[in-house]
């Protein structure tokens, strides 16, 4: 099966994202990293540019779940979207983070629903 799918960072396993990246009721004022790699299930093609990146779904408070998520490749650098260069045949990218950052203004009670997404810009 050729494809990207979310990988646990520890257990070198595909992880499942409603699961893997639910937010919960999160606390007004608070923050949390969750790691987590990008996996190639291609044996064939290596994926360019993969563009990962948070869109909206299901009910919203205020701010969106999604407004509230930044992503970053580097640890240092946070961004609404993380760009992996180049991910190889049957190979899984380097860490990547989810940043949640609720703000103390929050709507909280939830669920708030996001969608992370991940997508080759070509495949070589």
């Amino acid at each position: 099966m050729d494809g990207l799918v979310f990988w646990h960072p520890a257990n070198d396993t595909a992880l499942y994202p409603n699961e893997y990246f639910a937010l919960g009721d999160a606390p007004k004022g608070s923050s949390d990293d969750l790691p987590f790699r990008i996996a190639n299930l291609s044996l064939a093609y290596g994926a360019q540019n993969v563009v990962i990146s948070a869109a909206v779904s299901g009910s919203q408070g205020t701010p969106a779940a999604h407004t509230q998520l930044y992503l970053s490749t580097d640890g240092f650098v946070w961004t609404a979207t993380a760009t992996i260069p180049a991910i190889g045949p049957a190979t899984a990218s380097p860490m990547v983070w989810l940043r949640r950052v609720t703000p103390t203004t929050a709507t909280t009670g939830g669920p708030y629903g996001f969608t992370l997404r991940a997508a080759a810009t070509s495949w070589i």
